[in-house]
């Protein structure tokens, strides 16, 4: 597994790589994933730096459409699943 997964209904995607922004000791990674119709529910895998800083916390924000969701990533908390549409619940 690499350092970040992303499952959409049970289909692993790819991301695509937009770019950073380094802001005093946080850097933020700005990915997209394309060709994906309608979904509600995404599990997502974040590793980035977790075995490199004990104290690393990686948020991860997804946008679809209006509605954002937010997971928060740590060493003992790598994965979270995400809700999307009237199809789930949290």
């Amino acid at each position: 597994m690499g350092y970040n997964q992303l499952i959409w209904d049970q289909k692993k995607h790819e991301f695509n790589w937009v770019g950073k922004k380094i802001e005093h000791d946080i850097t933020w990674c700005y990915l997209e994933i394309e060709d994906i119709n309608m979904f509600y529910k995404g599990i997502i895998t974040n590793l980035i730096f977790v075995a490199d800083y004990q104290d690393q916390l990686n948020i991860t924000r997804f946008y679809k459409e209006k509605q954002m969701e937010m997971l928060m990533h740590h060493k003992d908390e790598i994965s979270g699943t995400i809700f999307f549409n009237e199809g789930y619940t949290k």
